[in-house]
This record gives C-alpha cells, structure tokens and sequence, in this order.
C-alpha cells in the first residue's frame, strides 16, 4: 500500500491563496461583530456602574481584553468587505462616488488585515 497524496482544495488554485469571501459570510461576519460590540458596550456600562476599586480595577482588565480580542478578531477583516450586491448598488445609485466607496472599503479590510498580522494591536 503506498501512500497518497489526498487534496480538498479548488483545483487551479494556488497555495497559500484564499477564496474571496462570499456575502454569506460577510453578512455572518458583521452579525457576528455586532454581538461582541454588545457584549463591549455592556460591559463597559458595568464599569462605570461598579463602586469599589478592587472591582472596578478588575471589570477594566476584562473590558481590555475584550477589545483586543475583538480588534483581533479576523471577523472585522470579512465584515469590512462589500458584497458584490452592495458593490452594484453603490455604482448604479452613487456613480463615480460609489466606486471610491467601494475602493474604499477595499483599502480599509487590506489595512485591518495588515495590522492583525503584524501584531498591531496587541500592544
């Protein structure tokens, strides 16, 4: 029996290269986002409600590991991304605005991706 060689990918496809995100999953992206944004707010509403120190110094901590969980969290990368729909829209309604809006939103998920890798805001 000789071993063999097995590959799930799409063919044609080179390594190392991803699939453009389709606009499921850009929309489960920013639902996603939205839920942690929540769950950030909310616990910055308990930080200011907390009295003691001790606690507050404690529900800080938390608050700042929560925003660098979300900063870093690859879902901002899809979620800032159009979907071809949203792309069409913005041509057809806004013209030549609507695609520096999209040229826009391009740059910005590029940005976010390049500071996720570098560790940017881990510091």
């Amino acid at each position: 029996m000789e071993p063999e060689l097995v590959h799930y990918g799409v063919k044609g496809m080179k390594w190392g290269v991803r699939k453009a995100a389709s606009t499921r999953e850009v929309y489960g992206a920013r639902a996603r986002l939205q839920v942690k944004q929540n769950e950030y707010a909310s616990q910055k509403r308990t930080v200011r409600k907390t009295k003691t120190p001790k606690g507050k110094a404690n529900q800080k901590a938390k608050l700042n590991k929560m925003k660098i969980d979300f900063l870093n969290d690859p879902d901002r990368v899809t979620a800032s991304r159009l979907s071809t729909g949203e792309k069409v829209v913005a041509t057809l309604f806004a013209g030549p605005v609507g695609i520096g809006a999209a040229g826009v939103a391009s740059y910005t998920s590029r940005v976010i991706d390049a500071r996720q890798r570098s560790g940017y805001y881990n510091k």
